[in-house]
């Protein structure tokens, strides 16, 4: 049976694994999202309001994973881990699987690895230099990937700060030249990597691991990483997502309901007053709670710092009071009435209006 079930992996497809309840067009239907259709090299992505991934087309890039803004796909060469080779004391190189220059940690795709997995190996390296090889990128026939990796880059360099990501993140541009032929090694190598590959999904499946788990991996791996390299990962070195709340704020709740990480929670606080928090580290910046916002409460803030994986902000408090209307104690909207009699009421209004 192992080997039915190795057989049966081997010869399956490398689509990445979709949640469709974390998709922006799956929890709303104001705001239609297409970033995974347009950055995909192979043209596998389909559809609007229901993503569907030709496995057929697809060659496991991830760079569909890693462009989600609300990252509900989950690519299969989620390393899972950082290699060892990144480690501090020697010189780090990641490169691609198709590069021909000297690298000591290869991915399947650069641009298919978001700003998370690069962060993590910097901190894992205390900031010791990093150089990334993109000089096999002009020549890619994934043109569309490379627009995907400034954006990661970009992204890496806010969560680091400028100083920091020049002294820790270089580009190579240029490509080694050298001649060589394929020699075996190179040929048990590359069998090593794809043998590794299946490994990482049969123990997925064998475990079993849940659905949470799952959710946003390389934010995950990051915070194992942060929170495991004491003063070197300290939290007070990033610059995490921040929105501000206006004064318009009706604390209804909505953020909370669309956001796809849960990064907004209304919540009740003390001494009658009811609390909107915010959670930076689940924060992927896809702007849903801005743009939905009936009354356009929210806007980008400047980026926080200090603030621990586990951090949690008060956005915005609200004083609870009694709806003159349903009489239930809630935040109040204006005319002393709650959020939903006041939505009911301008309801009303626009209908006597027609």
């Amino acid at each position: 049976m192992l080997a039915k079930y190795i057989l049966n992996k081997l010869t399956a497809d490398r689509s990445p694994e979709l949640l469709s309840g974390r998709c922006i067009n799956q929890r709303q239907q104001q705001v239609q999202c297409q970033v995974c259709r347009f950055v995909c090299p192979n043209r596998a992505i389909s559809g609007l309001e229901a993503v569907r991934v030709d496995g057929t087309r697809c060659d496991g890039c991830g760079i569909c994973a890693a462009a989600c803004p609300a990252r509900c796909l989950i690519p299969s060469s989620f390393p899972g881990h950082i290699p060892e080779t990144v480690m501090p004391g020697k010189a780090c190189v990641v490169g691609c699987e198709y590069g021909a220059g000297a690298v000591n940690v290869r991915v399947f795709c650069l641009a298919g690895q978001p700003w998370e997995f690069f962060a993590a190996i910097v901190i894992l390296r205390k900031y010791q230099p990093v150089e990334l090889d993109l000089s096999s990128c002009p020549e890619c026939t994934r043109k569309k990937g490379v627009w995907r990796l400034l954006c990661s880059l970009e992204k890496l360099r806010l969560f680091l700060g400028e100083k920091q990501y020049r002294e820790s993140v270089h580009l190579r541009l240029e490509k080694q030249h050298f001649q060589h032929s394929i020699s075996r090694r190179e040929i048990f190598g590359f069998l090593r990597r794809e043998t590794t590959v299946l490994a990482r999904e049969m123990s997925r499946s064998l475990l079993r691991l849940k659905n949470d788990d799952k959710v946003n991996p390389y934010r995950r791996l990051l915070e194992r990483v942060i929170s495991g390299r004491g003063v070197a990962g300290s939290a007070a070195h990033y610059r995490l997502p921040a929105w501000e709340v206006g004064e318009q704020c009706r604390g209804c709740g909505f953020c909370q309901a669309v956001c796809p990480q849960a990064a907004w929670e209304m919540t009740a606080g003390q001494d009658g007053k009811a609390l909107l928090l915010f959670r930076p580290w689940r924060c992927t910046e896809c702007g849903l709670c801005a743009r939905l916002c009936a009354v356009g409460a929210k806007e980008k803030g400047d980026r926080t710092a200090g603030c621990g994986t586990g951090t949690t902000l008060v956005a915005k408090v609200f004083v609870l009071s009694d709806c003159r209307k349903c009489h239930s104690r809630n935040v109040m909207a204006g005319n002393e009435l709650c959020t939903q009699c006041a939505k009911r009421e301008e309801l009303k209004k626009s209908l006597l209006k027609i």
